[in-house]
């Protein structure tokens, strides 16, 4: 693991409580600065670099930047021409640029500044409709292959497309809105996609989902909801889920925590027992980080959490971070939570501490 005593843009940050200490990156590219959504690795498979998204308020677009781990290097990387519309952004399958999704089209972007298109969603498929999203947030198989859960101006999908020869293979439609697309680790043929909750374009009323997680193949012939003993309502209920190992999704209940359901046994199992938002596994599905919860700022201070599913060990990394700067309807046009995740020797997470919104890095290691 790198260490960032000696690079010019982190600076340590002790929490009074427990005292662990994190790194918060400077605001060396703009005003918020964000990880990629928990479910996507935020720093590349060899360690040396961390992407991330820029915002700048008041305006809604966003950015793709890299900063350099290594502190003889450092060097930062602005990417303007990566605008980020259509997808939040997720690693290449190279583990080295990152993917995102902007005019109907996904591109990856590159350290070296290089932006290119990868694939095109097919005219003669989308016949004039009005795209509202490409993909929740990208995500590729080791085959290449992208997984795009969509969004018209009416319903939901859900296909795959292959950059190598440009084809299309739709997997799913839904009149209710369906997202959070993951490919699963363990079978190149599965995926869990989320039934959510949405508001209806004609009328504006919110219509609310009851089964959460469901799992699909590519030939859409699959459609299993998991936790069906969640039936979920506004603030209550399965949500959050995430390939805890390669057979085996974990999802949040709010009230009770961290549930895990086994592909191959069909058993739940319920890994960590508190009141939580959004959490994420090690790769050895050992250790999970968390955060408590964003939903209930300004009125209460939000924290960030590390559990040791062995030994029942819960560690606090940060204990009230307060909510983000600026109007109260900053934190939803940015989504600005916590979002912990691991990646690499890494918990990484975004930070409000000390009124700015920054990237936060915490030595896995560190909170053992």
């Amino acid at each position: 693991m790198r260490m960032l005593d000696r690079h010019p843009r982190f600076r340590p940050w002790c929490d009074p409580q427990s005292g662990v200490t994190s790194w918060l990156l400077d605001n060396c590219f703009g005003e918020v600065q964000q990880h990629f959504y928990y479910t996507n690795p935020s720093i590349t498979a060899d360690g040396r670099w961390l992407w991330l998204t820029v915002g700048h308020p008041p305006g809604p677009a966003r950015h793709l930047a890299a900063v350099c781990l290594d502190p003889g290097d450092a060097r930062i990387v602005s990417l303007p021409a990566a605008q980020i519309d259509e997808a939040l952004p997720g690693l290449a399958a190279d583990g080295q640029g990152a993917l995102f999704g902007t005019d109907r089209a996904v591109w990856r972007a590159d350290v070296d500044g290089g932006v290119r298109e990868l694939w095109r969603l097919p005219a003669d498929w989308l016949r004039g409709r009005r795209l509202q999203r490409l993909a929740t947030h990208l995500g590729q198989a080791r085959d290449g292959c992208l997984l795009l859960d969509g969004e018209l101006a009416s319903h939901s999908f859900v296909g795959i497309a292959d950059p190598r020869d440009g084809t299309w293979r739709l997997a799913g439609e839904f009149q209710q809105r369906h997202n959070h697309a993951q490919w699963c680790p363990g079978d190149p043929d599965l995926f869990l996609i989320a039934h959510d909750q949405f508001d209806d374009p004609l009328t504006g009323q919110r219509l609310h989902h009851r089964l959460r997680t469901i799992v699909m193949d590519r030939a859409g012939m699959r459609y299993q909801a998991i936790n069906p003993q969640f039936p979920a309502s506004p603030y209550l209920g399965a949500c959050h889920e995430w390939w805890s190992g390669p057979a085996s999704i974990a999802y949040i209940d709010y009230a009770s925590g961290v549930h895990e359901y086994d592909l191959a046994s069909g058993v739940t199992t319920h890994v960590w027992r508190e009141p939580l938002c959004h959490a994420h596994s090690d790769p050895d599905n050992r250790r999970l980080v968390a955060d408590q919860s964003p939903y209930l700022w300004p009125d209460t201070p939000c924290q960030v959490l590390h559990y040791d599913r062995a030994s029942g060990r819960r560690t606090v990394i940060a204990s009230a971070l307060p909510p983000p700067p600026g109007p109260p309807g900053r934190r939803g046009r940015y989504h600005i939570d916590p979002h912990p995740q691991f990646a690499g020797d890494w918990i990484v997470w975004t930070s409000t501490c000390g009124g700015r919104v920054t990237v936060a890095l915490t030595p896995a290691a560190a909170v053992c």
